[in-house]
């Protein structure tokens, strides 16, 4: 009980100071509150210890920034961070407190840019919910899905260089980013063509290419150096069986049935609605079409598509509250927190409880 109420009002904190960050017209106000909406969550994941699965092998990496920079697996952008921090004379503790200081930070930028279309509070409290605990474990590739969440701005506003030197910081994060750059080409595609049709027709060709990745991923994998790393995980991923697949669709419905049933309500509401749509649907197919074969990849993969989620989500909210249908976002919000609950406390997801700190 003490880890869910202390994760609990991390999540509703730094929610509500998201959501307050845009209702103030007083400047000083607005940063106050946006400093403490990253401060916070941010000073409990540096103060941990010993706690998320992969804790320990970061700190291994913190410490092989310093002294074995250029032969490490590790991505160099990362490396990179955990070098400068070093450098300052910050040690594996303040290393944590930074990246989930800047993966906060990219978010909330994603979350700002479509503050006239949906709260930035729902929004944050979504990101949170799914992805604060998990980012303990999934360090550097939750950093990475912020960044590329933060890069969908220059595809709508179709600035392609910056949008590619977004993904190229992700990808100097965490490798799998690479594979967003198509995201670019899609939204074209959609701006001009937003068919439903055409939306499944990309999406099957998504199904299909999930299905052969063992294929194409080993070309890939062949012709790009940096990437030649995963190889290892497609060797072993064939017989990595992640179970409880009738679970996480029924969770995953949860984030996609909303839009299904009011898709031409939302749809008006905001045309971009379509894309982020789009990107959930995506990683649910990644998710869907790799049972059996990849999953320990496919999973990872269908991360930086899933996130679209945590704007979906709040377009749901606002069209429901328009139409004073507030017992359903009501609702709606149990089922997320009873998502959360079995994910993190009861299946003890990414290992976060009980939290321990070095205080």
């Amino acid at each position: 009980m003490r880890d869910i109420v202390l994760y609990g009002l991390i999540i509703i904190v730094s929610g509500v100071l998201a959501e307050l960050s845009v209702r103030f017209k007083h400047r000083l106000v607005r940063i106050y509150c946006v400093v403490n909406m990253i401060l916070i969550p941010s000073a409990f994941a540096g103060l941990r210890t010993g706690i998320g699965t992969d804790y320990y092998n970061y700190v291994v990496i913190f410490k092989e920034s310093q002294n074995n920079f250029w032969d490490s697996r590790i991505e160099k952008g990362y490396l990179l961070i955990n070098r400068i921090i070093a450098m300052l004379g910050g040690d594996e503790h303040f290393m944590f407190f930074v990246i989930c200081a800047l993966t906060i930070l990219f978010v909330y930028l994603a979350l700002y840019d479509r503050r006239d279309k949906i709260s930035v509070g729902i929004g944050m409290f979504m990101f949170l919910l799914l992805y604060y605990q998990t980012s303990y474990n999934l360090v550097r590739h939750v950093l990475a899905i912020s960044i590329l969440l933060f890069s969908l701005k220059y595809v709508f506003d179709k600035k392609f260089i910056r949008f590619i030197m977004w993904v190229a910081i992700a990808t100097l994060i965490h490798s799998s980013s690479v594979f967003f750059v198509p995201v670019y080409f899609v939204n074209r595609i959609l701006e001009k063509k937003p068919y439903i049709s055409i939306q499944a027709m990309i999406l099957a060709m998504v199904f299909l290419f999930i299905r052969y990745m063992d294929i194409i991923f080993l070309k890939i994998f062949s012709l790009i150096p940096f990437l030649e790393s995963y190889s290892t995980y497609l060797a072993g991923a064939s017989h990595f069986q992640s179970g409880g697949h009738l679970m996480l669709d029924l969770m995953n419905m949860t984030y996609i049935a909303p839009g299904f049933i009011m898709y031409f309500i939302l749809k008006k509401l905001d045309e971009r609605f379509v894309m982020y749509y789009f990107l959930l649907l995506t990683g649910f197919v990644i998710q869907f079409a790799s049972r059996g074969l990849f999953e320990l990849i496919a999973i990872r993969a269908s991360m930086e598509y899933f996130v679209a989620v945590v704007i979906v989500v709040p377009y749901y909210f606002k069209a429901l509250n328009q139409r004073r249908l507030v017992s359903i976002s009501f609702l709606l919000t149990l089922i997320y927190i009873m998502i959360w609950l079995a994910i993190f406390f009861h299946f003890k997801n990414s290992e976060t409880i009980p939290y321990n700190w070095i205080l």
